[in-house]
C-alpha cells in the first residue's frame, strides 16, 4: 500500500518538474501506463469496516489486519478522501494504539506483537512519524500536527542536549535504541521542524 502511494507522489513531483521546466516534452509513454488513480488506490487498500489502510493478500485480496503507520503514506501524499483520513486520524490519536508517550509506534500499541524495544513492531521510526504528522497537518489538523511534533522535541531522550539523534526510540519512554548519529532521523527532525506552526 505505502509503495503504491510513494509512486504516486513522486509522479506528481516529476509531472511537477516538467511543467516548471517547460521546453522538455513527454516521453512517449502509452496512457495506460501512464495512469495512477490515487483515489482507485486509496478505496483498495482502505477498509471502511475498520476505518484504516491495510496492505492485501495478492492472489485474494484479502486485507492483513495489521495496524501500523504506514496507513499514514496516503495522508502524506494526500490521496486518502477525507473521509479516510479522518478515520485513519481517530486511530492515530487514540492513547492505547498510536498516541503514545512518544507519539507514532510502527505498530499499534495495544497489538499482541508489539515489541517495545524490539527492532520494528513497536519503536517509534522518525520518519513514520514525519509522515504521520504530516499527513495529518495535510488533512487541516495543524493544531495536532503541531501538539505531537511538540511531544517529540520535548520527550526523545538526547534531544535537548547534545546527545546524538538514534535511528528509534521506545513509544514510551523515550528511550534511545538502535543507531546513534541516524541520518534519516535526523532529516525527518528538520523536516517537522520546517513545518512546524504551518496549515498547508
Amino acid at each position: 500500500m505505502d509503495l503504491n502511494a510513494f509512486l504516486l507522489f513522486e509522479r506528481q513531483c516529476l509531472e511537477k518538474l516538467r511543467e516548471a521546466v517547460g521546453s522538455v516534452t513527454r516521453p512517449n509513454i502509452p496512457e495506460a501506463a501512464g495512469k495512477l488513480d490515487g483515489e482507485a488506490i486509496c478505496n483498495w487498500f482502505f477498509d471502511p469496516s475498520d476505518g484504516f489502510f491495510h496492505d492485501r493478500i495478492i492472489h485474494s485480496g484479502e486485507f492483513i489486519k495489521v495496524y501500523g503507520t504506514e496507513a499514514a503514506i496516503p495522508l502524506w501524499a494526500g490521496m486518502a478522501s477525507k473521509d479516510q483520513a479522518d478515520a485513519v486520524i481517530e486511530r492515530f490519536t487514540d492513547s492505547s494504539q498510536f498516541a503514545t508517550f512518544i507519539p507514532f509506534p510502527t505498530l499499534s500499541a495495544d497489538d499482541p506483537s508489539f515489541e517495545p524495544e524490539g527492532y520494528w513492531r513497536g519503536p517509534v521510526w522518525l520518519d513514520q512519524a514525519y509522515f504521520a504528522i504530516s499527513g495529518i497537518r495535510r488533512y487541516s489538523h495543524a493544531g495536532l500536527a503541531d501538539k505531537m511534533t511538540v511531544e517529540l522535541f520535548d520527550r526523545l531522550q538526547g534531544l535537548e542536549g547534545d546527545g546524538p539523534i538514534h535511528e528509534n526510540y521506545v513509544a514510551s519512554t523515550g528511550k534511545a535504541l538502535e543507531a546513534p548519529h541516524f541520518s534519516w532521523s535526523a532529516a525527518s527532525l528538520l523536516m517537522l521542524y520546517r513545518e512546524y506552526g504551518k496549515n498547508f
